[in-house]
């Protein structure tokens, strides 16, 4: 098997040189779709946690020791 260091095939087209790679042929409207869909998310995630914090914050360390209990009992085959 045969490296020549490149990483991709270039081809020439009346003088230019154009890529063979296409990989960042992505239109700016499709971009902002994305970037746009992952702040969404960002935000029902943030709204999630503020939610999740409110209800259990109390019982955090509870859920802590429930968590390392049934951890211990599986390990010791007790469960």
């Amino acid at each position: 098997m045969r490296f020549d260091g490149a990483r991709h095939k270039t081809f020439h087209v009346a003088g230019r040189v154009r890529s063979m790679d296409r990989r960042a042929d992505i239109e700016v409207e499709t971009l902002l779709k994305v970037v746009l869909a992952l702040v969404a998310v960002w935000i029902g995630v943030e709204i999630l946690e503020s939610v999740i914090e409110t209800v259990l914050g109390p019982f955090k360390s509870i859920f802590g020791l429930i968590i390392i209990v049934v951890i211990v009992l599986w390990l010791l085959d007790r469960i």
